[in-house]
């Protein structure tokens, strides 16, 4: 009689986080959690620190009270969390690093010393991967998987029963300088500068016929400025360079310069040309639709495959 043939059993992948704010760095970190759970190869394992706060966005099953990355049978690092693997643990457990940002590439940011340890290297733009590789000191293959949008978490269809939305959690004083303008202009924008639910936040932004999205001046990605798209808002987002490939002023949305004046001027025109905002919300909206999780998903997985 034939022996029956069993699965090979699953490896642990660990994950670490010190989660003390929403931020969307930990949203895609939890994205990547969820690709690991799907992929069949590997189960994660998340370590939350013990300064980290309960509201996080990961999923709770994965979470384990034991820190042991020397038992792992491959380690998912991002941001700082090279600092909690001991040095040369890299030379026999294979470690995936998400690089999220253009700070990765900057002498002066602490997170440029741990590109010479050995690590796949998954970047989440084409400009982040571009800039790591310009260091010369990225130390393994370096990979560019574009962050992808969970589009199921976006509200369709939304009423749009204010004119304009200031996202400014990142510039609260450019939010307030904008709002401003608009308000001795008779607009009175919703603006959003302080923590609000995801959900919250989102139903918000998606209530607005124009979306402000305001992104630190240099970022690896900007997935706001993607969201507002899908929610079917014509978006305005300055450049942040890690935006380019979806951000394209006159075709998916407006990209002035970064000051109050200009962006608040690109808005009223927005609203006093309602044929450009329409536009610019269905070409953006089709192109968020077309960055969903699955390309993501699956570009990650053919990289665990090439560890089994």
């Amino acid at each position: 009689m034939a022996q029956a043939a069993y699965p090979p059993p699953m490896r642990n992948m660990f994950f670490f986080r010190d989660y003390r704010s929403f931020q969307g760095g930990h949203l895609k970190l939890a994205d990547y959690i969820a690709h690991t759970q799907a992929s069949a190869l590997f189960t994660p394992r998340l370590f939350l620190s013990a300064d980290s706060l309960p509201d996080h966005p990961f999923p709770h099953d994965c979470l384990t009270d034991i820190w042991q990355p020397d038992q792992a049978d491959a380690l998912f690092l991002a941001g700082m969390d090279w600092a909690q693997v001991p040095l040369g643990l890299e030379s026999h457990i294979p470690i995936i690093n998400l690089l999220q940002g253009l700070a990765h590439a900057d002498p002066a940011d602490p997170r440029y010393a741990f590109l010479s340890r050995p690590a796949i290297r998954l970047c989440v733009s084409a400009e982040v991967a571009q800039a790591v590789q310009a260091t010369g000191r990225a130390n393994g293959h370096i990979h560019t998987i574009t962050a992808g949008l969970d589009l199921s978490a976006i509200p369709q269809g939304s009423a749009k029963t204010a004119p304009i939305f200031i996202g400014g959690m990142k510039d609260p004083a450019l939010a307030e300088a904008i709002a401003a303008i608009l308000r001795q202009q008779g607009v009175d924008p919703l603006v959003q500068i302080s923590p609000l639910p995801r959900a919250d936040y989102l139903a918000l932004m998606a209530s607005a016929r124009v979306a402000i999205t305001l992104p630190l001046p240099q970022e690896g990605f900007f997935l706001p400025a993607l969201e507002a798209m899908a929610a079917g808002c014509a978006t305005i987002c300055p450049d942040a360079i890690g935006n380019r490939a979806f951000c394209r002023h006159g075709q998916t949305c407006l990209m002035p310069e970064r000051n109050p004046t200009a962006i608040a001027n690109a808005a009223l025109t927005l609203l006093e040309h309602p044929a450009l905002a329409d536009t610019l919300a269905r070409n953006g909206q089709a192109e968020a639709q077309s960055r969903s999780l699955s390309a993501e998903r699956s570009a990650y997985l053919a990289i665990l495959r090439s560890l089994t």
